[in-house]
């Protein structure tokens, strides 16, 4: 099983564009290998499911469909602090590549932010922060590695859609990278300004609206160790 699924992750490195259907009829199995006692197994089917994710990461309706097969609550109990016995199992490599595929789900599907907010991942989230050792006040050794911390940062940010457009305007020598349209870049056209919000940002906005208590779930879980890492 182990060598069965090392060779699936290698063909997955680059998955052709008309394989999609094949592909997804093995995301059910693979995520429930999720739950595997071996690591290694569990370790090779976290590798073929985040490079699905990539390669489907322009798809939105693709990501939902991850999302319907289970992926996204599976992976979100497997990182969670709660799941004492999940995480014993999980490499560091596993582990940041189970939250990569979170990220890249949540950044091209409501669903599957919506998914993650009802599954309480803020609180997830805050616990993997404030036992990073990251934040300031606690007595946690910084065990986990740069590129790990990056993929749970960005899996909060990609929860959230981007400011309103115009919200901030910088100035044209600026190279400040400012996630989707919000910055209000001078010399720009109304059409670029009103007419480039994608879809998965205005299901986001609207899932929050409809929603508003996840949002205010989502910033008294994370504000607070934001603006303590």
């Amino acid at each position: 099983q182990r060598v069965a699924l090392s060779t699936a992750a290698n063909m997955c490195r680059k998955l052709p564009s008309d394989a999609s259907d094949f592909v997804m009829e093995a995301v059910p199995l693979l995520t429930n290998l999720l739950n595997y006692h071996d690591a290694k197994v569990l370790e090779h089917a976290s590798v073929c499911l985040t490079r699905i994710a990539e390669s489907f990461a322009s798809s939105p309706e693709k990501l939902d469909q991850l999302c319907n097969y289970g992926l996204v609550a599976q992976a979100a109990s497997l990182i969670a602090v709660s799941n004492s016995a999940g995480q014993a199992s999980l490499s560091t490599l596993t582990y940041t590549g189970v939250i990569r595929v979170l990220s890249i789900c949540a950044s091209g599907s409501p669903l599957a932010a919506k998914t993650l907010l009802l599954h309480g991942i803020s609180g997830t989230l805050k616990d993997i922060l404030s036992g990073s050792g990251l934040v300031a006040g606690t007595t946690v050794s910084p065990t986990r590695p740069a590129d790990q911390m990056y993929e749970i940062v960005n899996l909060a940010d990609e929860l959230l859609p981007p400011l309103p457009a115009g919200t901030i305007s910088l100035p044209a020598h600026s190279h400040v990278f400012m996630k989707g349209s919000s910055v209000k870049k001078p010399g720009s056209s109304k059409q670029g300004e009103s007419g480039s919000t994608d879809i998965k940002v205005s299901g986001r906005e609207k899932l929050l609206r409809d929603q508003p208590e996840l949002l205010q779930q989502f910033g008294m879980d994370i504000l607070p160790t934001m603006t303590q890492v």
